[in-house]
């Protein structure tokens, strides 16, 4: 079911990866079972290393998001180019 929900939440935030869903207890009292435990605090450790690479990937994301549309730019100009021969060349098809 966890599963499920986070592949919806990947349609919401536009991205090709499913985004990562920290689990936790926001509960005062001490939790009752020690397993639970266990996987909160590896939660709550994983998620305070995300947070402190933050900084790092926001370089290599902005890098990568202008390679991108480097590309895109590139390729809508190749096909500027090439549309007019297309029409010129192919005029009946179109």
């Amino acid at each position: 079911m966890i599963l499920c929900e986070c592949r919806s939440l990947g349609k919401v935030f536009n991205t090709p990866e499913v985004a990562r869903v920290y689990i936790g207890s926001f509960w005062d009292n001490p939790l009752h079972f020690d397993m639970n435990r266990r996987l909160f605090e590896l939660e709550e450790q994983d998620l305070f290393k995300d947070i402190q690479s933050l900084p790092r990937n926001a370089a290599l994301r902005k890098l990568n998001d202008l390679i991108k549309r480097a590309r895109l730019a590139k390729v809508r100009w190749l096909m500027f180019q090439i549309f007019p021969i297309i029409f010129t060349v192919f005029p009946l098809l179109y």
